[in-house]
């Protein structure tokens, strides 16, 4: 499939954006804030990290309940995408995943500096890795139910001091099976998921200028900010500080 890039830009504010539609497709990914897109009837709301695929033809609108910023790029295949095939694209949770973040950087720096690249595949890259997020979602969503209800207790308790006999014993499990079960089945510890759910959670706070770092660390569990910023130094190559520098440019 090949993609001609038409245009990409930013938006900044919490103004609404009215219906409208494109000739060609549109993918719409939020940076930092919430918002929610209608279309159809329906609506997605959004959060940092939400990448959003809108048909060609489709209206939509865009509403906001903070200042968000949204990035967006549209295109059009150069041979003809059935109505279908968008339908379950709607949007796609990509958790601030590293690459579609970085390709959607190049096609706004692309748009910007006017250069001839046409950008499609960049396009391509994005929708493909949609594609993988998608197939790890469902992949999740097949995990055993001790599994899951682990998860979920984990992504509910992430700011207090959970141990991992509580872990388990929210989700029916001795330890030891805890330990087994959630290794084979997500590929990880759970007190390493746990430590990935506080980090990406430091990440969204830390793309507001507010918060202080010594806040972030205590509302993302971490009461010791030193221990914090050495966790996510170890994890990002780089202090919370830095890591926020490089995000509000």
């Amino acid at each position: 499939m090949e993609y001609e890039l038409l245009d990409a830009g930013r938006f900044q504010g919490e103004r609404p954006v009215p219906f409208h539609a494109h000739g060609g497709a549109e993918l719409i990914y939020v940076r930092s804030g919430k918002c929610a897109i209608e279309m159809e009837g329906r609506s997605f709301p959004g959060i940092p990290g939400t990448l959003y695929a809108v048909p060609p033809g489709i209206p939509h609108n865009q509403t906001h309940t903070e200042r968000t910023e949204t990035w967006f790029c549209r295109f059009r295949t150069r041979e003809s995408k059935s109505r279908t095939e968008w339908d379950s694209s709607f949007t796609q949770e990509t958790g601030r995943d590293h690459w579609i973040e970085r390709w959607f950087g190049d096609i706004l720096e692309l748009c910007v500096q006017s250069m001839p690249l046409p950008g499609d595949g960049l396009i391509a890259a994005i929708l493909h890795r949609m594609d993988l997020l998608e197939n790890k979602n469902r992949r999740e969503a097949a995990l055993p139910e001790h599994v899951l209800s682990a998860m979920d207790f984990i992504r509910e308790n992430c700011v207090s001091q959970i141990t991992l006999e509580e872990i388990a014993r929210h989700a029916g499990l001795s330890v030891s099976r805890l330990k087994t079960l959630f290794r084979e089945s997500v590929g990880t510890g759970a007190m390493q998921y746990l430590q990935g759910v506080r980090m990406r959670k430091a990440e969204r706070m830390l793309l507001s200028p507010y918060w202080r770092i010594s806040e972030v660390s205590e509302a993302c569990g971490y009461p010791d900010a030193c221990y914090f910023t050495f966790l996510f130094r170890k994890k990002h190559g780089m202090s919370p500080g830095e890591f926020r520098r490089r995000s509000l440019k």
